[in-house]
């Protein structure tokens, strides 16, 4: 918050002030100093999973599976284009890295969407979507059309990492798939779709 970062006298534009690949407020609600680097910080990176930030640097502390995006079929912008994607799952929680060509351009109607199919059958099941209201903040969960109450604030990063830790509370299936998609709300159209549904698990 900016109450936080006049506190502690952190810089809103760097998410990670000590640079130990623990965001300024992960490390507040860790207790810890956001300004002074942790010794530790790989065993909490381990413990607590990649922090959704669009730092890709603490994903090398685990080992994801990898899938890139042939599909071509990008129409957007072009910083919209999906190459590549990270993903696990790690104790409660899924956990998704996907790079794009440039850094996400802020706009009202943009949103990040993970479409999650729990039956097989090619339709979406859950819908986790994301937006980008401003460079220096991550992307904010905004809706999940299948569930109810939604009191986990799901959050994504920044830069040209689109990242987001999804609890699997809120995926009613055992095994699934996703489906990455950058949309344009305002108009209907999707910016890059990838090019197949991803098994998960």
């Amino acid at each position: 918050s900016l109450a936080e970062e006049r506190i502690f006298r952190l810089s809103d534009s760097n998410p990670d002030s000590d640079q130990d690949l623990i965001p300024d407020g992960d490390e507040i609600e860790l207790g810890r100093n956001p300004r002074r680097a942790d010794s530790d910080a790989q065993s909490i990176i381990e413990a607590q999973g990649p922090f959704a930030d669009g730092n890709a640097g603490d994903w090398g502390f685990f080992t994801p599976l990898s899938e890139v995006d042939r599909s071509g079929d990008q129409n957007g912008p072009d910083w919209s284009d999906m190459l590549d994607m990270q993903f696990f799952v790690s104790g409660e929680r899924l956990h998704i890295l996907v790079h794009s060509r440039g850094q996400p351009q802020p706009t009202p109607e943009v949103f990040f969407d993970v479409l999650v199919d729990t039956d097989f059958d090619g339709y979406t099941d859950v819908e986790f979507a994301f937006m980008l209201q401003n460079p220096w903040q991550p992307w904010r969960y905004i809706y999940s059309p299948e569930s109810s109450d939604m009191p986990y604030e799901l959050s994504g990063g920044r830069g040209q990492y689109l990242e987001m830790a999804i609890p699997l509370e809120y995926i009613p299936a055992e095994t699934f798939r996703i489906l990455p998609i950058i949309r344009n709300d305002g108009t209907g159209e999707n910016y890059d779709e990838w090019d197949s549904w991803i098994q998960v698990r």
